[in-house]
């Protein structure tokens, strides 16, 4: 889920359909106010649209979308084509995005002029599909994580896998990164380190930024000799300083 000013963008899978919604919270409780297929994403107060095909998953061209008593779809994003979750902007016509093979890239008007020896460690969400018949399996597919436009640059998460050739099974450890770029060369420096296991989920706030994180397995095993529950999710605040 996002937040767009005092609106929460969420997505819901269905079966065989993905679809968005745009909630509002109002006296007695919260309220639906737009809902379509496809992806919503927030990107600098903006909020941005991708649709949805059983075979594609993400299909067609990235709209800005105005919510004015109905959804009203804008102009098309011109610099950048894919997933609507793998892109952050960096300028009117550079981005930094995330490829199939989970590498950074920086993209000028579309045209790749950097990219990452290095991947990001893989990815946390991954989905089933509806499967074309009963004699196949359903195919799999995955959402990156979160690029965040921020003070120039954007945060990417990267994290540490236990096993390289099997990179969804677990996670040594995390950390977040600042991306920028500077006379066409692209610097990296890690603003949170050593966040053990596996970075689930993160937030701005002002210069502050939230971490939501889970031991390797999901397990603390110190809380075994507590008594208590030892599959955890460890919230962190911490301030952060990018240059």
């Amino acid at each position: 889920s996002e937040r767009d000013s005092d609106a929460i963008v969420t997505e819901v899978k269905m079966p065989d359909a993905f679809v968005s919604q745009i909630l509002r919270y109002e006296s007695g409780g919260i309220k639906k106010i737009a809902e379509t297929g496809g992806f919503f994403r927030v990107i600098n107060n903006h909020l941005y649209h991708q649709g949805y095909s059983r075979k594609e998953v993400f299909s067609g061209p990235i709209h800005e979308v105005r919510l004015d008593g109905a959804l009203k779809f804008g102009e098309e994003i011109k610099n950048f084509s894919g997933p609507i979750y793998d892109f952050a902007p960096l300028s009117e016509k550079k981005v930094i995005s995330v490829d199939k093979d989970n590498r950074l890239v920086l993209l000028e008007e579309g045209v790749a002029y950097w990219i990452d020896d290095e991947d990001l460690g893989g990815f946390t969400r991954e989905f089933r599909g509806a499967s074309p018949t009963l004699m196949l399996e359903a195919p799999k597919w995955h959402i990156n994580d979160r690029l965040e436009p921020y003070l120039g640059g954007v945060l990417v998460p990267d994290r540490e896998p236990l096993a390289s050739k099997a990179k969804t099974i677990g996670y040594k450890s995390s950390q977040l990164l600042y991306v920028w770029e500077r006379d066409g060369l692209v610097q990296k420096k890690a603003v949170i380190e050593k966040i053990k296991g596996e970075l689930l989920d993160y937030t701005l706030m002002g210069n502050k930024i939230a971490v939501l994180s889970k031991p390797m397995f999901g397990l603390q095993a110190g809380n075994i000799l507590k008594g208590e529950n030892p599959f955890v999710k460890l919230l962190q605040v911490y301030s952060v300083s990018v240059r």
